[in-house]
């Protein structure tokens, strides 16, 4: 009778060369190139650029006009308020 090989079985039901292989295809896997990575901080940057105003919060002082000052009533003859 020939012998077969089987693994030692951790409590997880998963065999010490499953474990092992799956680190080492997780760790060769971080290794690999990543052509698009520089594509991150600038799609980043972009979309926050996009989106920087449209949710802004209202300022009153953008678009509240107190009407013409002291040197316009001057030039103009206007009597001062």
């Amino acid at each position: 009778m020939g012998m077969r090989a089987t693994g030692v079985r951790s409590s997880a039901g998963m065999d010490v060369m499953g474990r092992a292989i799956a680190a080492i295809s997780v760790s060769a896997v971080a290794l690999l190139p990543r052509p698009f990575a520089f594509l991150k901080p600038a799609l980043a940057a972009f979309w926050h650029e996009l989106t920087r105003d449209m949710g802004g919060r209202y300022r009153p002082e953008r678009h509240y006009m107190r009407g013409p000052g002291p040197k316009y009533r001057a030039k103009h003859g206007l009597p001062p308020l």
